[in-house]
């Protein structure tokens, strides 16, 4: 004679067992997705590579995997008509600390007019030059481990052709080098205008997605509602996606209710007898004064706009719902003391487990 208990484990109790095991995992929510495997890494955004002990810190204290770092811009010359690379960056002494460990990717920024003034074979020979410009900065620092060249260009549909060639080149001239490219916002929300750059991986950047020049709006750096008109179909974008999030801040200022200026400043700083707070973060000046260089009006409005801590965290929280790769790099932009003294290391371990 079986037992109570033994009868609790019989044939219909185990067909029981795994129809609700097969409901309950139908259920899952369709964004349901594995763990990811995330690297961190920096953006670095000057002309001269000279981290200090300060910045040493956070790289080895976040274990940064990665650091994007400009190696010059190609700008548009009107006097000889020709693309030009300038502001190519020089390394100081000590450079070395800062990159064990770290996989250096060399980034260049090229401008919208440049790429406008090309043509496809114009646009080839560019690629070349750009290519030998990164080896010889490279060879000349004796720097290792580069297996990736970035190529930063808010490019249009009416200057993708030029553009995409130049990419081609480039991964035609060296087989061996990853060719990544920045993608913004609007080009993946307008994806069949823009085009899809022919390179190995994007890196999406998920800032600057409003414009600062509107009177009317509230941050233009980052905007957890704005991000989200833009990626609804991100999931779809076909090429692989690094994810850049923001740091930095600045101030925008308004003349007669018109765009004036960008201000490197924290209205919140200044004197309080130079300004009245109308709202969250705009404020009006009081009187005339000189604000980073710039002369300033009486009755001049500024916009302070920052890259919150919840700002980013409620972007992390969208992404990661929405973005389709299980291994990438989250980078910060940009590696700088004065900006990664207003997040702690707990905050941005914590931006970067949203992701994971």
């Amino acid at each position: 004679m079986r037992s109570r208990r033994q009868q609790t484990f019989g044939p219909h109790r185990i067909c029981f067992f795994f129809i609700v095991s097969a409901f309950l995992f139908s259920c899952q929510p369709r964004n349901y997705r594995p763990q990811r495997q995330i690297t961190p890494a920096f953006y670095y955004w000057k002309s001269v590579y000279a981290p200090g002990p300060y910045e040493l810190s956070r790289i080895r204290e976040l274990q940064v995997g990665a650091q994007y770092i400009k190696f010059f811009d190609v700008a548009w010359n009107p006097v000889r008509k020709q693309a030009q690379p300038i502001a190519a960056i020089r390394f100081a002494n000590g450079y070395q600390d800062a990159l064990k460990n770290c996989q250096l990717v060399p980034v260049v920024f090229i401008t919208n007019e440049c790429i406008r003034n090309l043509d496809t074979i114009s646009a080839r020979l560019l690629a070349s030059r750009i290519l030998q410009l990164v080896l010889d900065i490279r060879n000349g620092y004796d720097l290792k481990h580069v297996t990736e060249l970035q190529i930063d260009c808010d490019w249009t549909a009416g200057t993708r052709e030029p553009y995409f060639a130049l990419l081609d080149e480039l991964k035609k001239l060296d087989t061996n080098l990853i060719i990544s490219a920045t993608i913004r916002l609007h080009q993946v929300k307008q994806v069949q205008r823009a085009g899809i750059p022919p390179v190995h991986r994007g890196l999406l950047m998920c800032y600057n997605m409003g414009d600062m020049r509107d009177p009317s709006g509230r941050n233009s750096i980052l905007d957890p509602e704005e991000l989200k008109k833009y990626l609804g179909k991100l999931h779809l974008y076909p090429l692989p996606l690094d994810i850049a999030l923001p740091l930095f801040d600045w101030t925008v200022l308004f003349r007669n209710g018109k765009y004036a200026g960008l201000l490197k400043l924290n209205p919140g700083d200044l004197p309080v007898s130079a300004l009245k707070k109308i709202s969250t973060n705009r404020y009006l000046l009081l009187k005339d004064t000189a604000l980073s260089g710039f002369a300033c009006r009486k009755n001049d409005e500024l916009r302070y706009e920052a890259s919150n801590l919840e700002d980013i965290l409620l972007a992390g929280d969208y992404l990661s719902q929405t973005w389709k790769d299980t291994s990438a790099r989250i980078s910060f932009f940009h590696m700088d003391s004065l900006i990664l003294q207003k997040y702690s290391n707990h905050d941005l371990k914590i931006v970067l487990d949203r992701f994971r």
